[in-house]
């Protein structure tokens, strides 16, 4: 994983997995403020969004988890919220 960006409402990562199947991916986001977030995966390369779901960052939840695509370069990116999504 390459941290592209990390600051209290955002966060940004590369990640590349190396296996044939695809794998689950969490991570603990310990630095974002509590609020309404959305995660975005999409390929580097090709742009494509391959997954998109609301993130609740609360107290008692700060667990992030993907299934990344085996083989390919993907980028996830954490933003505030637009709006009721959560």
């Amino acid at each position: 994983m390459l941290v592209t960006e990390s600051m209290p409402e955002r966060f940004a990562a590369r990640l590349y997995h190396f296996g044939a199947a695809p794998r689950e991916f969490s991570a603990e986001m310990l630095l974002l403020r509590p609020g309404k977030y959305r995660a975005t995966l999409s390929e580097v390369q090709a742009g494509r969004r391959i997954s998109s779901a609301p993130l609740m960052v609360g107290a008692g939840s700060r667990s992030f988890s993907v299934t990344l695509p085996p083989a390919i370069e993907v980028a996830v990116h954490i933003e505030p919220a637009a709006g009721p999504e959560l």
